[in-house]
């Protein structure tokens, strides 16, 4: 008798066995895969809404972020435009007219200081080249040399950065 078949009927087995683990294995990586690209392209979305919220988000920044300045700035016209009608009419005085133009300044002041804005008054200050331009030099016995005597248009802080600096006459020697 031939032992042939008999040595080739366990190798059968064992490939069998073996392309049943194969067979396994590559169907459980086939799930994973599916599974990890599902993930994927969960992420890939969430990834491409919060882009476009962030989008979104900085249009409406841009549009919409001077709405709560531009609000409290209502008043300020308001009062400009009592003050342009008032001035228009045969009863304004000069007193009248300065009051409303107080009144309206000290608004404005008042809403540039609640959003970080300080004015720049330096008079009687050491020149200081960060925060004030000088235009001019004036002999001055009575203060020290470089020492604002004038300022000739106040500057402006907005939260520690200057948005303009003063422009100063300085006491020279």
């Amino acid at each position: 008798m031939s032992t042939e078949p008999e040595a080739t009927a366990p190798q059968d087995e064992t490939s069998a066995a073996a392309a049943q683990s194969l067979e396994a294995q590559f169907a459980a990586l086939q799930a994973k895969y599916t599974e990890l690209e599902e993930e994927f392209l969960r992420f890939r979305a969430e990834a491409e809404n919060q882009r476009k919220r962030t989008l979104k988000d900085a249009e409406s920044a841009r549009k919409f972020g001077t709405e709560r300045i531009l609000g409290e700035l209502l008043p300020v016209v308001d009062t400009l435009v009592r003050g342009v009608e008032v001035a228009q009419s045969e009863k304004a005085s000069v007193d009248a007219l300065k009051e409303g133009k107080e009144a309206t300044l000290r608004l404005l002041s008042k809403v540039m200081e609640g959003h970080g804005v300080k004015e720049l008054n330096p008079v009687d200050e050491p020149f200081n080249p960060d925060l004030h331009q000088a235009i001019s030099m004036q002999a001055d016995t009575e203060r020290a040399p470089n020492t604002v005597t004038a300022v000739v248009q106040r500057g402006y802080l907005l939260h520690e950065r200057l948005l303009r600096p003063a422009l100063v006459v300085v006491s020279g020697n």
